[in-house]
């Protein structure tokens, strides 16, 4: 998986760029993406995928990564502080399921 950050000068904004996995997963996250726009740049919004999805996702790269990132976990524990009980947890609970994640899934929601 190619990742590629790119700064912006402009606003001192970083964001990284991740593709998609080619999965049924992959196919939902698209599915449900969001068109956000970045504070201070003059831009048409961006396509970002939904809090739940980047959860699944570091989950993901925390279990293949052989399970001992804390970068993860900090990321995972501030979505969920941010989140403000707005997830959809039927959806997380089921794509953690299906993707082999619901040991990861039941430890992380231990965090709120």
């Amino acid at each position: 998986m190619g990742v590629r950050s790119t700064p912006s000068i402009k606003s001192l904004v970083t964001s990284s760029i991740f593709p998609s996995v080619v999965d049924s997963h992959g196919d939902s996250e698209l599915g449900r993406r969001l068109a956000v726009a970045l504070p201070g740049l003059d831009t048409e919004p961006v396509p970002v995928i939904s809090a739940e999805d980047t959860i699944l996702a570091k989950l993901r790269w925390y279990r293949e990564g052989g399970a001992v990132s804390d970068r993860q976990w900090r990321d995972i524990g501030g979505i969920l502080a941010a989140s403000d009980g707005q997830l959809d947890l039927d959806y997380l609970e089921r794509w953690a399921r299906v993707m082999g994640l619901a040991a990861l899934y039941e430890r992380a929601m231990g965090m709120k």
